[in-house]
């Protein structure tokens, strides 16, 4: 567990909930489920006070992208 507060999440990331939270070397992830159902997977560096988007999935991508997944 790590002893570093990350900063806030950004203020236009409508959160439903966190799904997970772990430490890497130096970074701190967060895997959340937006309002729409979205997974976004966070992460903030232990020397910069901002979250960076690492993962965007949007809930209906199978079904846009059906035809590639055949």
């Amino acid at each position: 567990m790590s002893c570093w507060d990350p900063p806030p999440l950004p203020e236009g990331l409508r959160i439903k909930r966190v799904i997970d939270r772990w430490d890497g070397r130096g970074y701190v992830y967060l895997k959340v489920e937006g309002e729409r159902g979205e997974t976004f997977i966070l992460r903030a560096s232990v020397n910069e006070a901002r979250w960076r988007i690492i993962l965007f999935e949007s809930p209906d991508w199978r079904r846009r992208w059906s035809f590639c997944l055949q």
